[in-house]
């Protein structure tokens, strides 16, 4: 069964959710490769905020893991909703950052983040309009 989770950002972001799916609750792999000390800085759980100029802020968490690829899992949240997994895939690092694509409103969304000043700092792009995104590192 398919729910639908709109976030308002004036111009309607949605996060498909499939419930009791694996493909929700799996992590998503991607492409290999070796690991530098700012690839290394990325591993981890992440947690703070995502804001957009159309709707008020609310929390995300990003668990970042490489092992022979990288992979992530995502959970945010819509208002006063709990945290909610969002599918993530197509994780790749390069001297730039993280990449991956997230599905919003059923469509591919780009994502690029990386580490700034000790917080993760990042753009999700959608056909409809971006959020931003900044996190801290959480203690293991």
């Amino acid at each position: 069964m398919k729910h639908v989770w709109r976030i308002s950002l004036g111009l309607a972001l949605a996060i498909p959710m499939l419930s009791g799916s694996a493909a929700a609750q799996a992590s998503a792999h991607a492409a290999t490769g070796t690991t530098s000390d700012n690839a290394a800085a990325l591993v981890g759980t992440w947690e703070g905020k995502y804001t957009s100029d159309h709707a008020p802020s609310a929390p995300m968490r990003l668990a970042i893991a490489h092992d022979k690829e990288w992979s992530a899992r995502l959970e945010i949240s819509m208002g006063d909703a709990q945290m909610q997994s969002v599918p993530v895939r197509n994780v790749t690092y390069s001297s730039s950052g993280l990449s991956f694509t997230l599905d919003l409103m059923e469509q591919a969304c780009a994502a690029q983040a990386a580490v700034k000043e000790n917080a993760l700092r990042g753009t999700v792009t959608c056909v409809q309009g971006s959020i931003a995104f900044l996190l801290t590192k959480q203690e293991k």
